[in-house]
């Protein structure tokens, strides 16, 4: 909590850039759309983020099952 409460507006807006840029999100559509009028909508609201480098991710973890 102190990091939250300490973090300057600066703070905040370098990790929201870093973290949560277009590369980094996923766009889920469901029921009857226009495909050209989403994309349409899309590129005005999202079109002008700047796209950046991809945030570390972790692989999968699978487990191992033994044979009975």
């Amino acid at each position: 909590m102190s990091d939250i409460k300490n973090a300057s507006l600066d703070d905040v807006k370098a990790y929201y850039e870093h973290f949560y840029g277009p590369n980094n999100a996923t766009l889920v559509l469901a029921g009857d759309f226009n495909p050209d009028s989403v994309k349409l909508l899309i590129n005005k609201y999202f079109g002008e983020i700047k796209s950046h480098g991809v945030v570390a991710t972790r692989s999968a973890m699978v487990p191992t099952l033994q044979k009975l």
